[in-house]
């Protein structure tokens, strides 16, 4: 457990190089200060690693190819988290590339980053390829910075066939955006789970998505983020 260790690329390059063989889980999240550098030891150095967190590290774009081609060729790794890693619209692209290319990754988180509506098309249009990828939460970033984005966002729901839980809560979608979204997921029966809170949206207890204009800011604050086992309005059930 190496999350939160004032982590210098000296000092991590020294770990990486005896890192146990057999090792499964790295969490080297909250360590701001490893540079593109460490990221390239990593990615010769590991094997058979079935899960990566990298929350909090806004390592970019540039780190984030290293990442992902490092993943694509691992091919076992199941859960990847690259939340708050200042990863914009050109990191998608090699995210996109990843979702495309993985047939084991299930687990793909990346909230807080400043993906926009570029970005997220990349995304949705990967997403319509993939068998394996089953959780997917992008909250907090900006997909809905284009109207564009819910286009090809409503086109992947209708035809992915492995999704079972998606976050695009607070995103910036419209009421427009929002009923492109609903009408996609009519046609999506996988689905368990779809948080759409901080758009201007609602989710009823039937699991149909509704665009509302006017939102609780009160109710802003508290949300659950997937994977998780709140059963509040705003799941789909």
């Amino acid at each position: 457990m190496l999350s939160s260790t004032n982590l210098s690329d000296a000092r991590f390059q020294v770990l990486a190089e005896n890192m146990p063989r057999n090792l499964r889980t790295i969490d080297v999240s909250r360590n701001p200060n490893l540079t593109l550098k460490s990221y390239r030891v990593l990615a010769d150095t590991v094997s058979k690693v079935k899960a990566f967190n990298f929350e909090g590290n806004a390592m970019g774009d540039e780190a984030c190819q290293v990442v992902c081609d490092m993943v694509i060729k691992l091919s076992t790794v199941t859960s990847l988290n690259l939340s708050k890693c200042s990863i914009t619209d050109t990191g998608a692209s090699h995210l996109a590339c990843l979702i495309s290319s993985s047939n084991t990754l299930r687990v793909l988180l990346l909230h807080w980053n400043k993906i926009r509506s570029k970005g997220a098309c990349s995304l949705a249009k990967a997403m319509r390829s993939t068998h394996s990828l089953q959780i997917f939460d992008s909250s907090f970033n900006a997909f809905g910075s284009n109207r564009v984005a819910a286009k090809k966002w409503a086109k992947t729901f209708k035809v992915n066939v492995s999704l079972i839980h998606v976050d695009l809560s607070f995103n910036q979608f419209k009421v427009d955006d929002i009923r492109l979204l609903g009408e996609g997921l009519k046609l999506n029966h996988r689905i368990l789970g779809i948080h759409l809170m901080g758009n201007e949206a609602s989710v009823d207890e039937l699991g149909f998505v509704t665009p509302e204009k006017t939102l609780d800011q009160a109710s802003l604050h508290v949300f659950t983020r997937i994977p998780g086992k709140d059963t509040r309005s705003h799941e789909r059930r």
